[in-house]
């Protein structure tokens, strides 16, 4: 089994990835990779704003669709497994706070700081930060697991 937790968005070609990982894994044989999910509705809503495409080290980004296509180009792989996830499990409290961020940042764009050192809980916890837009309140990540067959 090959375990790829927060590597696959490091890489430029996740496919190549896949297609070199094969002849290391046995028929029947796993590749498990734990990443963020680019076809998020909120990730593809913000766009380059989304608080996990911020990272100049991210430079690729999967999703259960990209999954399946690999599926359909080579040929002695499938998905056995797929769940989203939240990067970070918070309350729902906290979620909604986090949404709420991600709201005002969407609607005042990039004066979402400027708000937020209005309300000083938030202005000082740091949730207005770019790194944090779109954060901790959708389930943004991806575990999808691949079978050689």
């Amino acid at each position: 089994m090959i375990y790829a937790i927060d590597v696959i968005e490091h890489l430029s070609s996740p496919r190549n990835f896949i297609r070199q990982s094969l002849p290391h894994v046995k028929k029947g044989g796993y590749i498990a990779l734990m990443t963020g999910d680019s076809n998020n509705y909120f990730w593809k809503f913000s766009g380059v704003k989304w608080w996990y495409s911020t990272f100049p080290e991210h430079i690729a980004f999967i999703s259960k669709l990209w999954a399946a296509a690999l599926c359909q180009d080579v040929s002695n792989v499938e998905v056995v497994f797929s769940k989203n996830y939240i990067s970070a499990k918070k309350s729902i409290s906290k979620q909604i706070k986090w949404f709420i961020v991600w709201v005002i940042n969407m609607i005042f764009e990039n004066q979402g700081q400027k708000v937020f050192n209005l309300l000083p809980k938030i202005g000082k916890s740091g949730m207005a930060e770019k790194k944090h837009f779109g954060r901790n309140f959708s389930a943004d990540h991806i575990f999808v697991v691949f079978r050689k067959i």
